[in-house]
């Protein structure tokens, strides 16, 4: 008796992961990759790789959700009337995180993310990137500390198809001298990091 009992739990519980597991693991997957991005200027490439295949694994763990809730409710008759739906609302809500998380990707994509570190020998200095961050936005730092920049890149169309990135320029200003560095072209998905030496010199993290 107790060891239909336990089966009959354990068919629930497992048609209750199939419902949460797929979207609980993509959207952790996303925000791993998200935050790389926002708070270091990292492109997790395989990470990004492992959200796209992990879709198509989630596709046949809902599907098996689905034969799984069928058995469940056959076997249960109206008593599992309110279990089932749980796990189909579960189920169901794959689908709108789903196209939550491929819209907010296809947004991201349109942004540069740049990392530049201070490695001045000044205790602060003041950066921005013109034209897409203000002087008067300039963010501080203080030696060693490094600040992601997020911004969306403009492109000048140059003819058959081409564009090129417009250039940046890094505004390094300290107590007594103001700098204007020419960033490399950075384009809309891509992330990079920089440093800024002792002698005021871009570098390549």
């Amino acid at each position: 008796m107790r060891a239909a009992i336990i089966k009959k739990q354990l068919l629930f519980k497992i048609a209750l992961a199939c419902g949460y597991l797929p979207m609980s693991v993509g959207g952790l997957i996303f925000l791993i990759w998200w935050g790389a991005r926002e708070f270091y200027a990292l492109d997790l490439y395989k990470l990004e790789r492992m959200g796209y295949d992990w879709a198509l694994i989630a596709l046949g763990i809902l599907l098996i959700g689905l034969l799984l809730l069928v058995v469940f409710l056959v076997k249960k008759g109206k008593r599992g009337l309110g279990k089932s739906a749980v796990i189909l609302v579960l189920l169901l809500l794959n689908y709108p995180v789903c196209r939550v998380l491929l819209g907010k990707r296809a947004e991201l994509e349109q942004y540069a993310y740049v990392k530049v570190k201070n490695n001045t020998e000044q205790d602060h200095i003041a950066l921005s990137i013109h034209p897409y961050f203000p002087g008067g936005n300039a963010v501080r730092l203080a030696r060693g500390k490094g600040k992601v920049f997020r911004y969306t890149p403009e492109y000048t169309y140059t003819g058959d198809r081409e564009y090129t990135v417009n250039t940046a320029t890094l505004l390094v200003q300290t107590p007594n001298e103001k700098y204007r560095i020419t960033l490399p072209p950075v384009k809309r998905d891509d992330c990079r990091r920089f440093y800024v030496d002792k002698d005021f010199i871009l570098q390549n993290e």
